[in-house]
């Protein structure tokens, strides 16, 4: 492919002639029309799809930021529902350790008055049989010693065999027990 050197010459005369812009190939006119158009559809653009895209994601941004404000907020409720349950916790352990040594008290005290209470009633009854063997005795003494006077009579009788009278028997076997001590 070979060029004429006469086509060369003319493209630059035309080139030259025209104009810097025309030179590249450029139509003045078709040029601002199209930067007009251009302009046309960027103020379109901006208006009715560059601002509502924006406002929108400023919306969403709002939404998310509130939306994280708002988890934070329930987290740190959270954790103050948890450290008011933990403080309950021990307080109610507490009052129970409380009642449970109160209880403890008492159950000790209560023992301590039935153990008294206890004692008392043995030693009442302790005390009540002591008082029945000691009557008992006393009243077995006393049959013993009517027993032996009856036999000492009788075997003074038996001996003296009749010689006394039995009212002076009965003083002197009274004289023999008093010096013997029954």
């Amino acid at each position: 492919m070979s060029v004429e050197p006469q086509t060369i010459a003319q493209t630059v005369e035309a080139a030259t002639a025209a104009g810097p812009i025309e030179a590249f190939g450029l139509n003045v006119k078709i040029f601002f029309a199209q930067l007009v158009n251009f302009l046309l559809v960027l103020v379109v653009l901006w208006r009715f799809v560059y601002r509502p895209v924006v406002a929108m994601l400023e919306a969403r941004e709002e939404k998310i930021k509130k939306s994280v404000e708002h988890a934070e907020e329930i987290e740190r409720k959270l954790k103050e529902t948890e450290r008011a349950r933990e403080e309950a916790l021990a307080q109610t352990r507490l009052e129970a350790t409380r009642l449970i040594e109160e209880a403890q008290a008492k159950a000790e005290e209560k023992q301590q008055e039935v153990l008294a209470k206890t004692r008392k009633e043995a030693e009442k009854i302790v005390y009540a049989s002591r008082a029945h063997i000691a009557e008992e005795r006393e009243k077995m003494f006393a049959d013993v010693r009517g027993e032996v006077a009856g036999l000492v009579v009788a075997a003074a009788e038996k001996i003296l065999a009749s010689s006394v009278d039995k009212k002076r028997s009965e003083a002197m076997t009274e004289e023999v027990m008093k010096e013997a001590g029954l």
